[in-house]
C-alpha cells in the first residue's frame, strides 16, 4: 500500500514497511505483519515529511461494499461509485488538529476491477506468486462462498499541506462511520524521528502522536 509514499521526500517508507514486513505496535507491545488481507480490516498508511502529510487507505472490496468479485449487474457497479465518490471526498474522512492548518493538496483513489487497479494487481502476481499460493490456500480454508479465491481492494492516497505540521497530535479517522463493514484499521505513522503502530476501531478512532 506504500506506492505514494515513493516520493523522495518520503523514500524512507518502503524501505521501513517492506524491510523486516513488521511494525511496532503501541499498545501491545506486538509485532504485526502488514498487508494481509482480511474481512473487516483495513489499513492506514501515515507519512509526515516537513510540511506534507500523506496518507494512504487500503481495505478489501468487501468492507466497503460488500463483495469483492466484478460488479454483476448495475446495482453493484452504483455501489462501487457511490463508495469511490465518498472516498475522495476527504473531508469526512480524517479530522486534524486545527492548529496544524492542514489542507487537501490532491486525492487519489483506485477502487477494484478499475484498469490501474489491474494492472496493480497483476504487478503484484509476478513480484509474489509465492505469496498469493498460500493466500489462496487460506482462502480455500475460511471459505467465501463461490468467489473463495477472489481478492480486490479499495486504495485510496490523500496528500496534505501542514502549515504547522508541529502542531499535530491527533487524527481523527471517521471512515468507520462511512463504511460499516470495516471494524478495525491497523493504522502506523512514520515520521524522520517517529513510527509507531496502533489498532484503531469504531469507539476508538483517533490516531493519538506521541
Amino acid at each position: 500500500m506504500w506506492g505514494a509514499l515513493a516520493v523522495s521526500a518520503l523514500a524512507a517508507a518502503p524501505a521501513w514497511a517492506e524491510e523486516d514486513g513488521h511494525h511496532h505496535h503501541e499498545e501491545h507491545g506486538e509485532h504485526r505483519e502488514m498487508g494481509a488481507h482480511q474481512h473487516g480490516v483495513a489499513e492506514l498508511g501515515i507519512a509526515a515529511d516537513g510540511n506534507k502529510l500523506v496518507i494512504e487507505f487500503e481495505s478489501p472490496a468487501a468492507n466497503i461494499v460488500g463483495f469483492e468479485h466484478a460488479p454483476k449487474n448495475a446495482e453493484q457497479e452504483k455501489a462501487l461509485e457511490i463508495a469511490t465518490a465518498v472516498l475522495k471526498d476527504q473531508k469526512g474522512q480524517f479530522v486534524f488538529d486545527a492548529a496544524a492548518g492542514c489542507t487537501m493538496a490532491s486525492v487519489q483513489v483506485t477502487p477494484p476491477h478499475s484498469d490501474s487497479a489491474e494492472a496493480d494487481h497483476e504487478g503484484h502476481a509476478e513480484h509474489g506468486k509465492h505469496e498469493e499460493h498460500e493466500e489462496h490456500e487460506q482462502h480455500e480454508e475460511h471459505g467465501d462462498g463461490d468467489h473463495a479465491d477472489i481478492h480486490s481492494e479499495f486504495s485510496a492516497a490523500y496528500n496534505y499541506d501542514c502549515a504547522a505540521i508541529g502542531q499535530l497530535r491527533t487524527i481523527q479517522v471517521q471512515l468507520f462511520e462511512a463504511f460499516p463493514g470495516i471494524e478495525k484499521i491497523e493504522a502506523v505513522f512514520l515520521a524522520e524521528d517517529l513510527q509507531f503502530g496502533a489498532d484503531l476501531t469504531k469507539t476508538e478512532n483517533a490516531l493519538k502522536l506521541p
